[in-house]
């Protein structure tokens, strides 16, 4: 019995080590990005460049049964300070019959029949390319991009980048929900981008505003086609790759969850895509240890945290059965907790990218509830994608530029 116990004591410890570095390694990144980080991208980027010639891009959007946002992602295409791309729009499912092409780089693909998955319809863009491109993109249909944005991309890949992470930031923030949902993406965004593209750590892959080589796109292997492309597609580029780039400057416009019904139906995919996921994560962090690369090392033990709601929770069951144990364990958890939630306000206030998000940390209880009531609700996931809903249409000449904060 003493034997169980003690292995029961080990494993609780280990769970503890690795919970408590998850909760100290927002305050550490920051530390580190800031003392450490590179100061001045651009320079960093101009330093490492080794194409001269501009690439050639091609801009891959999916849209399912819902042609509304088609028009105003042409039109923020259409008025890019860059010329080299092509844009691929593939109508799943979707009337397209009012919309009017003027332009030859602008291309609809209108399947025979309805695809009604995301993965199979890049992948039907992918087989529909008019020519090799250097470059692909993809993008959620409720996109719009900066004028500037693929003139700032082009940069990256001159400097020999493989694999760039666009940002994507609201369109709007007219509603509480977007706003707090915005807080939160900023905290990701900094400790799983921003700070890493900073300390030449490799930044995590979002479905949205994703570009890489065309030739590494073509030997991916998906599970199936529920959801979850851009979790298969990061384990691929973390395997394959020294390093994922973060573009911080190359701004991808994208609608924030508008209400909590929707919040929560895309937390359910999300909390689902995670444990789904969880082993190409292991893969990841296995891969770094046989290679002895930090990187990878650092990039799969941190794709492994669970999400944040259920980090602190398992934190406090952590504390709570210390105190039977050793309440001055109780005690440095506590701590522990304390600094993740101050750790999680600067930063969330403080390294966002738009104006006006302060009041919105009132809303935090709200949102960690939401979740909570996803977490329950994974099942429903397994069994459809369950696709967030958007309804804000908006032009790119809309967007209040002047609420930006990127340098």
């Amino acid at each position: 019995m003493s034997t169980v116990l003690n292995l029961l004591l080990a494993l609780f410890i280990i769970v503890q080590v690795i919970f408590f570095v998850y909760l100290l390694s927002p305050l550490l990144l920051l530390v580190f990005s800031t003392i450490y980080g590179k100061k001045d991208i651009k320079k960093h980027l101009n330093n490492r460049k080794v194409y001269n010639d501009d690439f050639d891009f091609a801009a891959i959007i999916t849209v399912h049964q819902d042609a509304r946002f088609i028009e105003p992602f042409i039109d923020s295409f259409l008025k890019q300070t860059y010329k080299k791309f092509k844009v691929y729009i593939v109508a799943d499912d979707c009337d397209t019959t009012g919309i009017r092409i003027s332009d030859d780089r602008i291309k609809i693909i209108r399947p025979s029949t309805p695809i009604h998955s995301k993965v199979k319809s890049i992948q039907y863009a992918v087989d529909c390319l008019e020519k090799q491109h250097d470059v692909m993109v993809i993008f959620d249909s409720d996109s719009l991009v900066h004028p500037c944005y693929f003139e700032r991309l082009n940069t990256y890949f001159q400097a020999g980048y493989e694999a760039v992470q666009c940002i994507t930031i609201s369109k709007s923030l007219k509603t509480g929900m977007a706003k707090v949902e915005t807080l939160g993406w900023v905290f990701t965004t900094f400790i799983e981008r921003a700070s890493r593209m900073m300390l030449g750590l490799s930044s995590t892959v979002s479905g949205n505003g994703i570009a890489i080589k065309l030739s590494l796109y073509k030997d991916i292997n998906y599970v199936d086609s529920l959801g979850g492309f851009d979790k298969r597609l990061q384990t691929y580029l973390m395997i394959k790759l020294d390093e994922i780039a973060f573009a911080k400057d190359a701004i991808v416009f994208e609608e924030k969850t508008n209400d909590g019904k929707s919040f929560e139906k895309q937390r359910t995919r999300w909390i689902y895509s995670y444990f789904k996921y969880f082993n190409d994560n292991w893969l990841i962090f296995w891969e770094g240890l046989k290679k002895i690369n930090f990187n990878k090392i650092f990039f799969g033990f941190s794709a492994m945290r669970p999400p944040l709601f259920l980090t602190m929770g398992i934190s406090v069951l952590c504390m709570v059965i210390n105190l039977l144990i050793d309440p001055f364990v109780s005690l440095i958890w506590l701590l522990a907790m304390m600094i993740f939630i101050f750790s999680f306000i600067g930063i969330a206030t403080k390294k966002g990218y738009q104006r006006g998000l302060d009041d919105a940390i009132l809303l935090l209880p709200m949102i960690v509830f939401l979740q909570f009531k996803a977490f329950f609700q994974m099942g429903k996931a397994s069994k459809s994608f369950m696709k967030t809903e958007h309804d804000e249409v908006c032009y790119i000449d809309q967007i209040n530029f002047n609420d930006l904060k990127i340098n």
